[in-house]
């Protein structure tokens, strides 16, 4: 149980060592994880291919030009702040049609504190049920030597 719940307890953390910047100028090779942030006029174009009440879509950037961006959505967020999963269908947005686009990126300083906070919650844990090979020596075994059994 013990184990179950400190992997519970850091894959929900996970989710909190990651934060939105700037997305780069330069193409790195690989397909960014980007959140679009929709304004009024995205909202009202898009309400047929994601629903009403849309603030943001997040996924996996595909391609990007001038006037439009094209992204693999896996999540949806709406103005409620529920969240509706999606596998990846390609939604096509253009520049008039969001605030913003963002990167999503590992943040070192969070990951940082997590992994502390993690050992240290271990630690007391191992310290407090006498893990780390105390135990109570008082109370003897069953039965006497070996060669008396």
């Amino acid at each position: 149980m013990a184990a179950s719940l400190a992997t519970l307890t850091l894959l929900t953390g996970t989710a909190g060592c990651y934060e939105f910047g700037p997305l780069p100028a330069r193409p790195t090779g690989e397909q960014p994880r980007v959140e679009v942030l929709l304004n009024d006029r995205g909202r009202a174009d898009l309400v047929n291919r994601i629903g009403p009440g849309a603030l943001s879509l997040e996924g996996t950037l595909v391609a990007r030009t001038d006037s439009l961006v094209r992204v693999r959505v896996l999540e949806v967020t709406y103005f409620d702040r529920s969240i509706t999963q999606w596998s990846g269908e390609e939604v096509a947005i253009s520049e008039s049609q969001m605030r913003d686009i963002r990167a999503k990126r590992l943040s070192r300083l969070r990951t940082t504190l997590l992994a502390g906070i993690t050992a240290g919650v271990a630690l007391v844990f191992i310290v407090t049920r006498t893990l780390a090979g105390g135990g109570d020596s008082a109370a003897p075994g069953p039965g006497g030597p070996p060669n008396q059994q």
